[in-house]
């Protein structure tokens, strides 16, 4: 029984990629008028995960809004703008505003560091830097800070060459 249930959400989740990607060839095809097709192709996206109780994978999520359910393209009926913490996505039909938080890349706090070393002393096997050698390779990660603009570009990058 639990074999041919882990098959049908298989089976599901593939259709629920299916019909995104069809939607998003149907988006890209029509002018901004003539988008039904792919707003039923969320719909149907939306009743198969609700059916078979899969959830909709979070890349996929962010592609049509959750309030009239229009399949979005960023710069046609979607605005992407990227804050601090979060990227907001307007739509441009409903006016509904979307926000999902992104969080920078950060190095390990100087305190886990300390403590990682000192069981590491104490265990050989989870130390990193005895296989190596390289001891001195702690104070280096500890100076490490993530830049914002790289971050910005990136997601830009992300966003507006691959859809979402």
């Amino acid at each position: 029984m639990k074999r041919r249930r882990k098959r049908i959400e298989d089976i599901a989740l593939q259709r629920i990629e299916r019909l995104f990607e069809l939607a998003e060839v149907e988006a890209r095809k029509t002018d901004a008028k003539e988008r039904s097709r792919s707003d039923r192709y969320v719909q149907l996206a939306r009743e198969i995960g609700m059916r078979y109780r899969v959830r909709i994978p979070s890349h996929l999520k962010m592609r049509f809004c959750n309030s009239c359910y229009a399949f979005l393209i960023p710069g046609e009926n979607a605005r992407v703008r990227l804050r601090s913490d979060y990227i907001t996505t307007t739509c441009l039909r409903c006016g509904k505003q979307m926000r999902r938080p992104y969080k920078a890349p950060r190095a390990p706090s100087p305190r886990k560091i300390q403590i990682a070393s000192t069981e590491s002393q104490t265990n050989p096997k989870l130390n990193p830097f005895r296989v190596c050698g390289d001891v001195g390779r702690a104070h280096e990660i500890s100076k490490f800070k993530p830049q914002r603009s790289f971050l910005k570009e990136f997601f830009l990058f992300r966003f507006w060459t691959l859809g979402f």
